[in-house]
């Protein structure tokens, strides 16, 4: 339950701040034009809270956190008063009109620029893309790629953290190919390399094409990431836990389990995970001495994965003593103010790209539609983000605000890019189109609009269920 309220506080707060940002841009170009703006509202439906400035704005933070919308002057929309006149909308040249509907979806993305401007120059540092484990019978293994091999790049695109690689294949989801993988063998205890840099072709058919939320791209080619072996320390015991009721405390070394001898703490965790209510021989290295130890895991509903079914696992309430990764697996990433800057906008751009790209793909059947994501997905990314820091978070709603300003700038009444699309029709033809013509794509609009909410929704369900 906490998880869920978790879920939902974090997805609230991104969309609420992505929202704001988004009706930000109209209401200052609308000022900026000497537009009057009648409301500015967070959410829709009835108002928790409301308060209005001296320029006559009123202010709304509404019950329905999944958008919201700046209400101008209008005379399409009600009678406007002579002394208003100045301030109505409708009738300002048509190219004021087009920025005040273009400024919503601009500044979500000049929104994400600013975000991945700041974690650039922040700095972080990632572990290095190498080949942990290559899966039987898959494109990787036909290509013969190997265990610790660093991915230096994927279809020449240089790629130094597995965020990388993933972003570099999706630019290949729903194809039929090849995919180029450069790789250099690297000794993992030294961090050495050798001059042997190859490049494998891998063979793939409409890959990613069928949703696998479960599995990255680098997975789907048959491709484990190598996680650095953790030393099974105790770093910390939940008071009351199985853990602290067996007697372990904090430093011990988890040495042996029955039979099965332990140098991995993820290993710890499966076999934990693996036997609720039922007590495990352990074996502690405490200091000098050895001690064997009974544990008894609590039960608790879990879920294999982001989509399964609630099974029971163990848990017993410990967690491991913070580790330090080998300096020669990591990769270390930061900019300067130009680099920076340069950075985010090529990252914004790309982002753009691929997204435009997957929607092309979408509507010419390349990949199917149960990749479409709707609001319960994005409340479990946001949670799950939140979950891993602020710089996931951040990381997150830089993607989400590029995504919203994507969405609002296509071509669908309704939408800002409808808008958009009548306006710069109306300036080519120097007058509008009929109120009939312009009526009937609103409602072609709304149908399309109503439609992608319903395969969105349904995937998430079908994803919740299985």
């Amino acid at each position: 339950m906490t998880s869920f309220f978790s879920t939902v506080l974090w997805f609230v707060l991104g969309l609420g701040v992505l929202v704001a940002v988004h009706e930000w841009g109209h209401f200052q170009m609308a000022r900026f034009f000497g537009i009057r703006v009648l409301s500015f509202s967070i959410g829709f439906g009835k108002a928790w809270y409301r308060w209005t400035d001296k320029r006559g704005t009123e202010y709304l933070l509404s019950s329905i956190p999944l958008g919201g919308y700046v209400k101008l002057l209008d005379a399409r929309e009600g009678e406007v008063a002579p002394e208003l006149q100045a301030e109505e909308f409708s009738s300002r040249p048509v190219q004021q009109r087009l920025l005040v509907y273009l400024a919503g979806p601009l500044i979500n993305l000049f929104f994400a620029v600013l975000l991945y401007w700041g974690l650039a120059m922040w700095g972080s540092t990632t572990l290095a893309p190498i080949v942990g484990r290559v899966l039987p019978d898959s494109p990787a293994a036909a290509a013969g790629v190997q265990i610790h091999q660093e991915v230096l790049a994927v279809d020449e695109q240089p790629t130094d953290s597995w965020e990388a690689v993933s972003f570099a294949l999706a630019d290949r989801i729903g194809e039929t190919g090849e995919v180029r993988l450069t790789l250099q063998p690297l000794d993992i205890n030294t961090g050495k390399t050798t001059a042997n840099v190859q490049t494998l072709a891998l063979s793939v058919a409409q890959f990613m094409a069928q949703a696998k939320p479960e599995l990255s791209p680098m997975q789907q080619l048959g491709i484990e990431p190598y996680w650095p072996l953790m030393p099974p320390v105790i770093g910390e015991i939940v008071p009351a836990g199985a853990a602290d009721k067996a007697g372990l405390r904090v430093g011990d070394e988890i040495v042996q389990v029955g039979d099965q001898p332990l140098d991995d703490w993820s290993k710890w965790v499966d076999i934990v995970r693996a036997h609720p209510q039922q007590a495990l021989d352990v074996t502690v290295r405490r200091g000098s001495d050895t001690l064997k130890l009974e544990v008894i895991p609590e039960a608790f509903d879990s879920k294999k994965g982001d989509h399964s079914a609630k099974v029971k696992q163990g848990r017993i309430g410990a967690q491991v003593k913070t580790y330090t990764r080998p300096e020669h697996l990591l990769r270390k990433h930061s900019a300067g103010v130009v680099d920076g800057l340069l950075q985010a906008i090529t990252k914004t751009t790309d982002i753009v790209l691929l997204t435009f790209t997957t929607l092309g793909k979408m509507l010419t059947g390349i990949i199917g539609l149960d990749n479409l994501n709707g609001p319960i997905a994005i409340a479990q990314f946001a949670g799950t983000s939140a979950h891993y820091g602020l710089i996931a978070f951040i990381e997150f709603l830089a993607y989400l605000s590029i995504g919203l300003g994507v969405f609002n700038i296509l071509p669908v009444p309704v939408l800002d890019g409808g808008h958009v699309l009548f306006a710069v029709i109306e300036w080519l033809r120097g007058k509008p189109l009929p109120e009939r013509v312009q009526q009937m794509g609103l409602n072609l609009g709304i149908g399309f609009l109503s439609l992608v909410m319903l395969i969105a929704f349904y995937n998430d369900v079908m994803r919740l269920m299985h």
